[in-house]
């Protein structure tokens, strides 16, 4: 029998952590959080598929036992690998540097091991880049919304089409 595991504890008390920010965070932003949270869990299950024997029933165990440096890489890895576009691969970083924010709250990790690696700041150059252009289009009074909205677009590809 395949070992199933219910992680709705997990995303009930991640959805109530990103509710409950100094942030207010749209409904799509938790939205996909939690949607890219499923999909780092999903493939954390599938890469321990080979060694189910020794893995645990509860969730927490899991994550406490298989997270680690190498587990990290191999995730980054196979985003990179990904034909998926930039900005979802930045997003899922994103998210799941807020969720290891979440277990460090949980007492989970001992650390956010996403929160100063260089892995992720190279991942998240773009997506900050694109970030401070949004807030310098926004502070500009020369252009109206539709002229900020286009710039974004063309901004948004470039970089998608650059990597």
């Amino acid at each position: 029998m395949t070992q199933q595991y219910n992680f709705y504890n997990i995303e009930a008390s991640f959805i109530s952590f990103l509710s409950s920010g100094n942030k207010k965070l749209k409904p799509i932003s938790i939205k996909n959080y939690v949607s890219d949270l499923r999909f780092f869990l999903g493939w954390l299950i599938s890469t321990t598929q080979s060694v189910k024997e020794n893995r645990p029933n509860d969730p927490i165990e899991l994550f406490q036992r298989f997270f680690n440096q190498e587990t990290l890489d191999s995730y980054l890895g196979y985003l990179e690998s990904n034909t998926s576009p930039v900005g979802t691969k930045n997003r899922r970083l994103s998210s799941l540097k807020k969720f290891f924010e979440f277990a460090r709250t949980q007492d989970w990790i001992a650390f956010n091991p996403l929160k100063h690696s260089g892995a992720s700041r190279e991942a998240l150059t773009q997506s900050k880049l694109l970030d401070e252009f949004r807030k310098y289009l926004n502070d500009s009074d020369e252009l109206n919304d539709s002229e900020k909205k286009r710039y974004i677009q063309d901004v948004t590809e470039f970089l998608g089409s650059s990597i």
